[in-house]
């Protein structure tokens, strides 16, 4: 690999590259070196790592002939001028357009103030019209006006004529209607305590059911307890019987075993239990 490469660039393309490369050297990514000597000059684009300097690119720099430097001036003015007198043609033209635009803004004014006026006319003579208009019609609103309170009064005095004669005639109408009012009130009482007797005898009539029903379940639960206090009677007579033929055994054998003596203590307990037993549902048969 070549340690050093002459290019032909053009400057216009690479003109942004180098703009980037110079943004580097100002952020201290790249460094840049100018070496100058009576004739040339060469600036230096290179990079630093910790082996050795990288150069990236090396610009040879030449005096620039005077002659191409003031040919390049004056073509810069003549363009300059040129775009100067375009401008100048330009300018004039707008002004040209601008002092039509106020002619006609001119006219307009003119105009508008015209009609102005011929509005202002117009209306004072429709605003006079329109007054003498309302004057006329408020003075004839007033004349008819006049003329139905006239007869409104009348209508009233003949109302209230008419009203006293019916209220002579309704008088009679009034107490009879009265006397009917009073008889439907007494109907619609009477009507009340029907129901409320038809409804005390519903509630009578459910009520004995219910106690005939109750007092058969009474009587159901009596012969029950009686058919069990016979049966609990006739067991105790039996374990009484019972008792005694043990009582009987017991007295003559005089060797008799404890055990014998336990089951006769039971027994009697037994006994006691069911004296007891019988006690309570005589209670309850009572």
């Amino acid at each position: 690999m070549r340690s050093e490469q002459c290019l032909d660039i053009d400057f216009g393309e690479f003109r942004t590259n180098l703009i980037d490369m110079l943004h580097q050297v100002q952020k201290h990514e790249m460094f840049l070196k100018c070496e100058i000597d009576s004739n040339y000059g060469k600036l230096i684009f290179y990079g630093k790592s910790k082996i050795k300097a990288i150069i990236f690119l090396t610009v040879d720099l030449q005096i620039t002939n005077q002659k191409e430097i003031f040919d390049e001036m004056n073509n810069n003015i003549l363009e300059l001028q040129n775009m100067n007198k375009t401008l100048a043609s330009q300018l004039q033209m707008s002004k040209s357009r601008l002092e039509d635009k106020d002619s006609e803004i001119e006219k307009f004014v003119m105009i508008n103030r015209e009609l102005e006026k011929r509005f202002l006319k117009d209306l004072q003579k429709l605003s006079f019209v329109f007054s003498n208009k309302l004057q006329e019609c408020s003075s004839l609103l007033l004349n008819k006006i006049v003329v139905l309170s006239h007869k409104l009064l009348k209508l009233i005095q003949d109302v209230e004529i008419v009203k006293a004669e019916s209220l002579l005639k309704s008088d009679s109408s009034t107490r009879l209607l009265q006397s009917m009012e009073n008889l439907r009130l007494e109907s619609i009482e009477t009507s009340k305590v029907v129901n409320d007797l038809k409804r005390e005898n519903c509630n009578l009539k459910s009520a004995q059911l219910s106690d005939e029903k109750m007092i058969t379940e009474l009587n159901n639960t009596i012969q029950r307890q009686d058919a069990e206090f016979r049966e609990l009677r006739k067991q105790r007579d039996e374990f009484e019987k019972d008792v005694k033929q043990a009582t009987m055994i017991i007295a003559q054998k005089s060797t008799a075993n404890e055990e014998l003596a336990r089951d006769v203590v039971k027994a009697n307990q037994m006994l006691v239990n069911f004296n007891h037993l019988l006690d309570t549902k005589n209670q309850e048969v009572r």
